[in-house]
């Protein structure tokens, strides 16, 4: 087994190049090309959208494809190998790496986004790039936790709800 990410059919949109994805060597190598153009535009601020918790940038496909102002949307991904979606292990670390790979790739001025924790990461590269000399307009969280609210038990509800359906189910 081994990982292969959903947005991989954004780089390989053909059933032949999946196939060609799955059988080559690529696949064992380590991907250090994080940023990913969604959708060309000439038109400025610049879009950035930072991956989910798992490492997918597709869920902004239809997004940057409703965009009709004509400003260039990017998705960033995390490095990530064959066998593990993501490898880097501290915030700080893919912060660094985001920032100085969306700088290589694209022009500012950026307005960049993230959905949960690519909320989270895209205001940590936010003011990574304004450090680095950089103009963010804006920054845009999608359903992000706010990091200094405490911490909910979403598994103790889960759990909660898990045993009353087998309750229930046993009563039957």
């Amino acid at each position: 087994d081994f990982y292969l990410p959903v947005s991989s059919l954004l780089l390989n949109p053909t059933i032949k190049e999946i196939a060609e994805l799955l059988e080559s060597e690529e696949q064992t190598r380590v991907h250090d090309k994080p940023v990913f153009c969604l959708r060309e535009g000439t038109a400025s601020p610049t879009l950035i959208l930072i991956h989910d918790g798992e490492g997918e940038i597709l869920l902004y496909k239809n997004l940057s494809q409703a965009i009709t102002s004509g400003i260039p949307v990017y998705g960033v991904q995390p490095k990530r190998s064959r066998y593990h979606p993501i490898l880097h292990t501290r915030i700080s670390d893919m912060v660094d790496y985001y920032a100085s790979h969306i700088k290589k790739t694209c022009s500012g001025p950026y307005v960049i986004g993230g959905l949960c924790i690519g909320g989270f990461l895209a205001f940590e590269v936010a003011r990574k790039l304004s450090l680095m000399g950089e103009q963010v307009i804006l920054v845009v969280l999608l359903d992000a936790a706010h990091v200094k609210l405490p911490m909910k038990s979403i598994v103790k509800i889960r759990l909660g709800n898990f045993k009353k359906a087998l309750d229930d189910f046993s009563q039957l």
